[in-house]
């Protein structure tokens, strides 16, 4: 795999992390982080994923790639915080 579509992608995730972990109503922390340095950090994340793919492939299959994936991602993040804190409470 090449090394710009793995960064893009590991960038993707990481800033849909962000992004998850500024909402108020996110179940991975015990309170969230602070609203706008990790929404901004999540953005740039997002923005540093869309470049990396850009730079492997086309531009256009690169905004598919990334919009594919921040759906996946911010679809499943919610239900890793939920299994995350069933595990808490046992």
């Amino acid at each position: 795999m090449n090394l710009l579509i793995l960064t893009g992608l590991l960038a993707g995730i990481a800033g849909c992390a962000c992004l998850y972990l500024a909402s108020p109503n996110q179940r991975w922390r015990v309170t969230a982080l602070p609203v706008m340095p990790a929404r901004v950090a999540g953005v740039a994340l997002i923005v540093l994923a869309w470049l990396g793919l850009a730079g492997a492939m086309q531009r256009l299959t690169a905004s598919f790639v990334l919009i594919t994936l921040l759906m996946l991602v911010l679809a499943v993040l919610p239900y890793v915080g939920a299994l995350r804190g069933m595990g808490r409470e046992r």
